[in-house]
């Protein structure tokens, strides 16, 4: 019986190694390609791709949408009908 201390788990999604009958060591699979052959161009992508901070978006002027101006005239109103029935009472 195997222990838990024997037991290796492959944490990847690469192809599991093939076991030949009498080899000493397993077939690896092969390695993923990490070089950084053209970094140069990485970076430009991302200077090129960059989006501005959520700070600077929320400070930009915007002009207001139709739900904005509705919203505004109703309050608008409301304010100028509480004034009126507090000037009544």
């Amino acid at each position: 019986m195997a222990s838990h201390s024997n037991t290796i788990i492959i944490a990847n999604d690469e192809k599991l190694p093939n076991l030949q009958p009498g080899s000493p060591q397993p077939q690896r699979a092969p390695r993923c390609n990490n070089s950084y052959e053209d970094s140069e161009g990485m970076f430009i992508d991302a200077a090129e791709d960059e989006t501005r901070s959520r700070k600077r978006k929320r400070t930009e002027k915007k002009k207001p949408s139709a739900l904005d101006n509705a919203f505004q005239l109703l309050n608008k109103e409301v304010r100028h009908k509480v004034k009126r029935l507090k000037k009544e009472n």
